[in-house]
């Protein structure tokens, strides 16, 4: 592995300008496209309950039936995007990370191949983090899915918890953490990793290692959204075919 590098620190000034970019396009048209969707599916769903008093025209049921599952698609979409950018509605919590990361343990023993050996520890007597629960359960999702597609072969996933202390000189993410304990969740791999070219971009939507049609690229932008948005920070250190790792540091519950 190559020394932990943060995200935001190797974004090319032109990939962070871009990142922006998109950030306030997606917060500015977001609520008018909530909007929009809200109005399509409510149509569509009294359309959808009117067919079943007009049998004659119920041929028409299986196509209202794919627009409204298209136009949920599309509201899912947004809110990831929103999520991508730091812009998703959060509402933080005390949350005790411990018992979030043995319910993901369990969730994966049900789920991972036997190609795939799961390694997962978390340090005793950790403060609780202040987080969105739902929100973390969805990002560590987001970073395992990740990290299971990188070993198609087998390999190992490692999952631990532990005290992340920032001390006030900081390292590279020293300008982004305020000094002091934060709570980090680590994922990491051993597959494919990622090229050194696209380690800087990583974190923009719809920028993925996986071919297209596997992935819309929204594991790592997504992670990084809400590292940031919850006054966090998220790390990345890869090599190609020999893995990735990937911090996740979040704030503790204060005193």
């Amino acid at each position: 592995m190559s020394e932990s590098k943060p995200l935001a620190a190797g974004l090319d000034p032109v990939s962070h300008q871009r990142m922006n970019a998109v950030s306030e396009l997606v917060r500015r048209v977001s609520h008018e496209y909530n909007n929009l969707f809200g109005i399509i599916i409510a149509t569509l769903g009294i359309l959808k309950e009117d067919l079943d008093q007009l049998p004659e025209i119920s041929q028409l049921k299986p196509l209202i039936s794919d627009a409204l599952s298209a136009s949920r698609e599309g509201t899912d979409l947004m809110e990831q995007l929103l999520a991508c950018t730091g812009y998703h509605s959060l509402r933080p919590e005390p949350v005790d990370v411990s018992k979030v990361v043995d319910e993901l343990k369990l969730r994966l023993q049900q789920v991972l191949s036997e190609e795939i050996a799961l390694e997962v520890t978390a340090e005793t007597d950790l403060p609780r983090a202040y987080v969105d629960p739902k929100a973390l359960e969805r990002t560590l999702d987001g970073l395992v899915e990740n990290a299971r597609e990188a070993m198609p072969l087998g390999g190992t996933l490692c999952i631990s918890a532990a005290l992340h202390h920032q001390s006030a000189a900081g390292d590279a993410a020293g300008d982004q953490l305020s000094p002091g304990q934060y709570v980090s969740i680590v994922v990491s791999d051993t597959g494919d990793g990622i090229e050194p070219s696209l380690l800087k971009r990583v974190v923009e939507p719809f920028v993925t290692t996986k071919e297209p049609a596997k992935s819309r690229g929204f594991g790592l932008s997504r992670g990084y959204g809400f590292a940031i948005q919850s006054r966090g920070w998220l790390f990345l250190e890869s090599e190609p075919t020999r893995g990735t790792k990937v911090t996740l540091v979040v704030p503790i519950e204060g005193p």
